[in-house]
């Protein structure tokens, strides 16, 4: 998948917030990655930039695996959908 297209998915699945319900992270909220109190856009970025990463990948195994929500081992679109449900509720 080309990263222009990553970026318009994530776009279509912010649009989508609110049908899926939530997690937690350093903050108790698993989706605020930078530990802010909230799911904002700089978590946005962070997570645009763990997408499509999977175990093995070195990022993931070092940060990348607190936005793999489900833990199936990769951050998919499935993640995305959880993120998306956490933006700016959290």
């Amino acid at each position: 998948m080309g990263h222009r297209f990553k970026l318009a998915a994530l776009g279509v699945a912010l649009l989508l917030a609110g049908l899926w319900a939530g997690a937690k992270a350093e903050s108790g909220r698993p989706a605020d990655f930078n530990g802010n109190g909230g799911v904002d856009s700089d978590d946005l970025f962070d997570f645009a930039y763990y997408f499509d990463l999977k175990r093995g990948d070195l990022i993931f195994e070092t940060e990348g695996y607190r936005a793999d929500f489900d833990q199936n081992g990769r951050v998919d679109e499935l993640d995305l959908f959880y993120f998306s449900s956490r933006w700016h509720r959290d």
